[in-house]
C-alpha cells in the first residue's frame, strides 16, 4: 500500500481488459480496492504465480461484459456492480477507440462509431453510476480518459480529437453538477502511451503512410517527444490513484496533461506525407 487512502474503496473501470485500463485496475487492486472491470473484451487469464494471483477472485475483482454503446448493457453492468459490492465510490472511464481521417475524407460512419464509444459511452456510465457515486453525499470520484489531442490540432485525428475534446468539456459540466454531493470529476490527457492502441498503432500507421520500416517510424516518433520515450501505462494509473484519493478532494473540473511536454513542442505535418 502506498498511502493513497483508498483501501476498501469500490472502483469501476471501463476498458480494463487491456492497455491503460488494465494498469488502472491493477493499481487499484494494489491499493486494497475492490475493482469491477466493465469491458466488451474478456480479460486474459491470470498466469500461475502472476502478480495478480491473490487479487483476481470474486471478492477483490469482478468482470462484467459491457458494451458502452448500449444503454441496456450499461444499465445491466450498473446493477451487477451494485449487487456485487453495493455503491461504487470511483468511476474511471478508460474504454475508447481511435480513428484517423483527414477532414476532406470524412466518413461519418467512423465519426458516429468513435463518438458513440468515446463520448456517449462516457455519458452512459456517468449517468448509470451517478446514483451510487452520490449516495454518500460526501465522496465520489469520476476520472475520464481524454487525450492530449483534445488540446491542440493534430492532423488526421479529427474524429478522435473531436470526441476527446467533447469528453474534456463534459468533464467540466459534470464536475459542476455533481459538486454538491462531494463528487469530483476530472480528465486525464495522456500523450503517446506504450499500448497497442496508442504507440504501436501509431508506429504502424506512420510506417505505412510514409512507406518506411516500422523501426524508422518509431525513431521519428521518439524524436518528437521531449523525453524520447513512450509513457508507461502505470504512470497514467498512478495519476488516477491521486485523483481518486481523498488527497484530491479540492481537484475537480481539471484536465491533467501527462504528455512529457509534447503539446508544447509538436511540429505540424508529422502525420501527412510531405
Amino acid at each position: 500500500m502506498s498511502g493513497f487512502g483508498l483501501e476498501r474503496k469500490i472502483a469501476v473501470v471501463t476498458g480494463a481488459s487491456s492497455g491503460i485500463g488494465a494498469a488502472v485496475q491493477q493499481a487499484f487492486l494494489d491499493e486494497g480496492c475492490r475493482v469491477a472491470n466493465l469491458d466488451i473484451t474478456t480479460p486474459p487469464p491470470v498466469q500461475p504465480g502472476g502478480q495478480a494471483d491473490d487479487q483476481t477472485d470474486g471478492e477483490r475483482s469482478l468482470f462484467v461484459a459491457t458494451d458502452v454503446t448500449s444503454d441496456e448493457s450499461v444499465f445491466d453492468a450498473v446493477a451487477a456492480v451494485e449487487e456485487w459490492a453495493g455503491a461504487a465510490d470511483i468511476l474511471v472511464n478508460c474504454a475508447g477507440i481511435i480513428a484517423k481521417q483527414p477532414v476532406d475524407e470524412t466518413d461519418f460512419a467512423t465519426w458516429d462509431r468513435v463518438f458513440d464509444v468515446n463520448l456517449k459511452g462516457t455519458v452512459r456510465t456517468i449517468r448509470g453510476f451517478t446514483p451510487q457515486l452520490t449516495s454518500s453525499g460526501t465522496y465520489g470520484r469520476i476520472i475520464n480518459l481524454s487525450s492530449m489531442t483534445a488540446n491542440f490540432g493534430l492532423e488526421t485525428y479529427s474524429p478522435y480529437s473531436a470526441s476527446k475534446a467533447a469528453v474534456s468539456n463534459l468533464t467540466k459540466v459534470a464536475a459542476l453538477e455533481l459538486s454538491p454531493f462531494g463528487v469530483t470529476v476530472n480528465a486525464l490527457c495522456p500523450g503517446w502511451v506504450d499500448t497497442p492502441m496508442a504507440a504501436s498503432g501509431l508506429i504502424a500507421h506512420l510506417a505505412k503512410l510514409h512507406g518506411i520500416p516500422e523501426e524508422e517510424a518509431k525513431e521519428r516518433v521518439l524524436a518528437f517527444i521531449p523525453q524520447h520515450r513512450f509513457i508507461r501505462p502505470a504512470e497514467i494509473a498512478h495519476a488516477v490513484l491521486f485523483l481518486a484519493s481523498p488527497l484530491a478532494q479540492a481537484v475537480s473540473s481539471t484536465e491533467l496533461r501527462i504528455d512529457m511536454g509534447l503539446t508544447q513542442t509538436f511540429t505540424p505535418g508529422f502525420h501527412q506525407v510531405r
